[in-house]
């Protein structure tokens, strides 16, 4: 009975030794379609690609509404603003006008003598009103840059989560040579400079502000000044 024991031993240790090398890849078996390494590939690499995705995403969408705000109250003031860089039609009509009300009004039958009605002067626009309208114009179209390229990015990071399904060797193949092309277009790097472009679009917004209030009255153009500079 007493030997009986310890063969038992032997035996359940042998079976014991044979499952773990069971559960053990053999080196040559790592490349196999169905080897477990692509299994735990896959499932690190969609956990680690689901937590940047979704950072870049709600990074870009606080830039889009940001981005979209913006431009909308931009272009109210571009509008106002490019009214300086033309000259004033219904001026000059009304300056028409009174010339021929006074040539009228000074004709008699004693005085043959007539006024001319002078052109009124070729029109040329201000220094500041050219200076705002460029910052302006520059602010709207890196706010409008900034919405385009996110829409596209957002794009980038759809395709790049999508078609995980399938074969793992092939999941993991289409997910690194999709990977491999967000580094050659270096969408990381495009990414971070959008807040900076956005931020470059305020500021030109701000300086085009301040020269616009003060071609019109330094006490109000002061405060923004000064928030600017803050």
């Amino acid at each position: 009975m007493s030997n009986l024991l310890p063969r038992r031993s032997r035996n359940r240790n042998q079976d014991e030794k044979q499952q773990d090398e069971e559960e053990i890849d053999e080196p040559e078996n790592d490349i196999a379609p169905t080897a477990r390494i692509w299994k735990k590939y896959v499932e690190e690499t969609d956990r680690s690609d689901r937590e940047l995705v979704e950072g870049w995403n709600n990074s870009l969408d606080m830039l889009l509404i940001f981005a979209a705000l913006f431009s909308a109250v931009s272009t109210a003031f571009v509008i106002e603003s490019t009214q300086d860089l033309k000259p004033d039609y219904s001026q000059n009509s009304a300056e028409t006008l009174t010339a021929i009300l006074l040539i009228l009004s000074s004709v008699s039958p004693t005085n043959s003598s007539t006024m001319a009605i002078n052109e009124p002067p070729n029109f040329t626009p201000s220094r500041i009103a050219v200076l705002v309208n460029a910052l302006w114009f520059m602010s709207l179209s890196l706010s409008v840059a900034v919405a385009l390229i996110a829409i596209v990015a957002k794009d980038w990071c759809y395709q790049f989560m999508s078609g995980r399904t399938g074969q793992m060797l092939l999941q993991g193949r289409r997910r690194q040579l999709r990977w491999e092309g967000i580094e050659k277009w270096k969408m990381q790097e495009i990414l971070n400079v959008l807040p900076l472009m956005m931020h470059a679009a305020l500021l030109l917004f701000a300086i085009g502000l301040s020269l616009y209030l003060w071609d019109i009255n330094a006490g109000v153009a002061l405060p923004v000044i000064i928030t600017t500079i803050l």
